[in-house]
């Protein structure tokens, strides 16, 4: 009986030391585990995008004249934006931008009467801008607009907006000619200079005729009373028949008669010409007359 009680005991024995490693060995390899994930967790590196940079604020400043500027504009030049290196206006070192960007800006220019140059550009803003040298130093002006307004019977105060590259002629007297396309009506106006010895001395800007008609009661608004056919040179430089210029203005003066020529195509591809009535003459041109009949230019 002794036997038999000590025999299970030993093989009970047995089975128990044998579980043991095995069990040992599962908790040591999961606390092993643990261990290591552990470890990765506390070394793992958040990793951020940068953060943007701050925006970059550029001002850019345009100099106008506060006798040019309607109630709706504001001029953004002050004493503190003066660069002292220059005699314009300037934002973080650069000259003021008056054109539009890229190859575009034709820059037309002609000799004054005392032999200085005078260029003039169609200026981001639609206005026509000009510069001219000074004398005796022949020193550039800064670029200053040589417009402002473009009335209409509707609208004393309407902006002028010009859409192409102005032309320049030259009177035999030495006053000069700008001719531009304005936007809304794609008709071309005409400014002159009135004292050939003033650079800064021009006539305001006049349309070739009168164009704005209601087209719901047909009743013509023009800058004087009555119909285009009655308006005076006071407003208008052509009088009954505008001048709707498809392409960029050539102005020429004739050797022979001394007139001012300005050469364009129309709508339908002709070349056209006007010129002035009498030489020199800068208040009246021709009406528009076809110089190519047989020859389209598209």
């Amino acid at each position: 009986m002794k036997m038999e009680t000590e025999t299970p005991t030993r093989r009970t024995s047995r089975r128990t030391s044998t579980a043991l490693p095995g069990a040992l060995l599962v908790v040591t390899a999961l606390l092993c585990a643990f261990m290591l994930l552990r470890h990765d967790l506390a070394s793992l590196v958040v990793v951020q995008a940068p953060a943007p940079p701050p925006p970059v604020q550029i001002n850019v400043f345009v100099n106008v004249p506060e006798a040019q500027m309607d109630d709706s504009q504001t001029s953004l030049v002050g004493p503190d934006d003066q660069d002292e290196s220059s005699d314009g206006p300037t934002s973080l070192g650069y000259p003021i931008e008056v054109f539009a960007r890229g190859n575009r800006t034709i820059f037309a220019m002609e000799s004054l009467h005392n032999g200085m140059l005078f260029v003039v550009a169609l200026g981001k803003d639609g206005q026509l801008w000009h510069s001219y040298q000074e004398l005796p130093s022949a020193k550039w002006k800064d670029w200053a607009p040589l417009t402002s307004f473009c009335p209409n019977a509707t609208d004393a105060r309407r902006l002028c907006k010009f859409d192409a590259d102005p032309n320049i002629g030259k009177n035999a007297d030495g006053r000069l000619e700008i001719f531009a396309r304005f936007e809304e009506n794609l008709d071309l106006w005409q400014m002159h200079q009135t004292d050939p010895n003033d650079p800064t001395s021009w006539s305001h800007p006049r349309e070739g005729s009168c164009v704005d008609q209601d087209q719901d009661t047909s009743i013509w608004h023009c800058l004087e009373p009555g119909m285009p056919d009655v308006q005076t040179t006071a407003s208008y430089w052509i009088i009954d028949s505008p001048v709707f210029p498809t392409s960029d203005i050539s102005v020429l003066r004739n050797e022979t008669s001394g007139k001012l020529q300005v050469y364009f195509r129309n709508f339908e591809g002709h070349l056209y010409m006007v010129e002035q009535i009498e030489a020199g003459a800068s208040d009246q041109y021709t009406v528009p007359r076809v110089i190519a009949p047989e020859l389209i230019f598209i």
